[in-house]
């Protein structure tokens, strides 16, 4: 009988999140997107802080705000997703 050798048996590596998917996530519900990416307690934690300051600011600047933030949380989507791509180099 023929012992099972490595070439048998699958790596499974994590799947790659789409960038795209993340930022429009965040766009419609604030830490959304860092959920779909895995990233829990920035995702519940950044969505709580980020709706608490849509909910402190007044509604002459609410649009600005909103923009403001959601550059910020997309900057940091790119940024998270080329570390991720990165360290999936490590592993090939």
């Amino acid at each position: 009988m023929r012992k099972p050798g490595i070439e048998q048996y699958a790596v499974s590596r994590p799947k790659l999140k789409s960038r795209t998917a993340a930022v429009g996530l965040n766009v419609l519900l604030p830490g959304a997107g860092y959920l779909y990416m895995g990233r829990w307690f920035a995702g519940i934690f950044g969505g709580a802080l980020i709706l608490a300051i849509l909910m402190r600011s007044s509604q002459e600047y609410l649009f600005g705000v909103w923009i403001v933030t959601n550059l910020i949380m997309a900057i940091d989507m790119c940024l998270l997703s080329s570390d991720r791509q990165y360290k999936q180099k490590d592993f090939q």
